[in-house]
């Protein structure tokens, strides 16, 4: 927190209140108020970090074309961050913002004529951190730090009530409830195109689960098929009758349906003629997701299945190995499992679980 508020009007403006609100009437009329007050709050502010809480659907790649655009052309250097290579890529994609990973970011250091002193302006920079909330305290440390370096801005752009830091701090929450960063708060939903679905949105993103399902079955939005077969026919039969079947997502609770409902949907899709080309298959293994306790237990495995050896020592397996089970012993909650040259060794689960994972081809 101490570097934010060490940023505490320590920089210029990029564009004054007037040239902002000039630029926003002749080029973006279309954007919302919450859009427009943060392309304000990131352009005009004397804080060398800044914050912008944006719920979901809100627009908030949308709005960051728009900053990039307008301090490109005043010769800012636009540098975008993000937690994942997934988060990076989309905000490329989205805003136009050449992105990396922050680990990436931070392990190949800034370009040589930057490193060492502060420098004064040689070089206009703006930092654009993207899902900010996933951000824990010591990387979002490094990253002012980097900043604080070659003068540059910072905006940390996010929502708290999305994805959390699996890292200690939740630094993005607790700057906005300390009040230590000056944050806007974008709010008028742009996903959903109609106002039914933006009220349903707008009650799970205030954690009004039980007004949300009130809405949807309201408006006839869920429907229960209590046959696995039939819900699976209806579901393929739904997706692929769909004129934007690609912008489409099907979400399921278990491996089994996903693989089942992919296969189906791949095939209709097929007969249909949609799909045409060359095909290619993929081994792919999968993690069976057991947790803490799960793995102690032998009715946690079956034959056949892999086991990957996170932490040497479980059954005198070197770590990064993977070995097939060939004998459970649920008495005993001991597994027997065959490495890679044949030989055969046996896992305590009582003692050596949490180091173990299963999975399947």
């Amino acid at each position: 927190m101490e570097k934010v508020k060490d940023g505490e009007s320590k920089v210029e403006v990029s564009l004054s209140k007037e040239q902002v609100e000039k630029v926003i009437s002749e080029k973006y009329s279309t954007l919302t108020q919450g859009q427009k007050d943060a392309v304000e709050h990131i352009c005009t502010s004397q804080d060398r970090v800044v914050g912008v809480q944006g719920d979901a659907g809100t627009g908030k790649t949308a709005m960051l074309n728009v900053v990039r655009e307008e301090l490109q052309d005043k010769g800012y250097e636009v540098v975008g961050l993000a937690k994942t290579g997934k988060a990076a890529d989309e905000l490329y994609k989205g805003a136009g913002i050449q992105s990396q990973t922050i680990d990436s970011f931070l392990q190949r250091g800034l370009k040589a004529e930057d490193r060492g002193q502060k420098t004064e302006n040689i070089s206009q920079k703006l930092f654009v951190v993207d899902e900010a909330s996933m951000v824990g305290s010591r990387k979002m440390h490094e990253v002012l730090t980097a900043a604080e370096k070659v003068n540059a801005r910072v905006v940390l752009v996010g929502d708290t009530k999305q994805l959390q830091s699996i890292e200690a701090g939740n630094i993005f929450q607790k700057l906005q409830e300390s009040g230590v960063i000056k944050t806007v708060e974008m709010k008028e939903i742009l996903r959903q195109k109609t106002e039914e679905y933006k009220d349903i949105v707008k009650a799970v993103s205030e954690k009004e689960i039980d007004t949300a399902f009130e809405k949807l079955e309201a408006g006839k939005k869920i429907e229960e098929i209590g046959n696995r077969e039939d819900r699976i026919t209806a579901i393929v039969k739904d997706y692929t009758g769909r004129k934007d079947y690609k912008d489409t997502l099907v979400v399921t609770g278990f491996n089994k349906d996903r693989n089942e409902i992919n296969s189906a949907i791949r095939e209709e899709l097929k007969t249909q003629g949609k799909l045409q080309g060359e095909e290619y298959s993929f081994t792919v293994r999968e993690s069976k997701g057991l947790n803490s306790t799960e793995k102690h237990f032998a009715q946690s495995y079956d034959a056949g299945e892999i086991v990957f050896i996170n932490k040497a020592g479980a059954g005198g397996i070197r770590a990064g190995a993977e070995a097939m089970i060939v004998e459970v012993n649920q008495q005993e909650h001991k597994i027997k499992v065959q490495g890679d040259k044949g030989e055969i060794r046996e896992i305590d689960l009582k003692k050596d679980g949490e180091d173990i994972e299963r999975g399947n081809l």
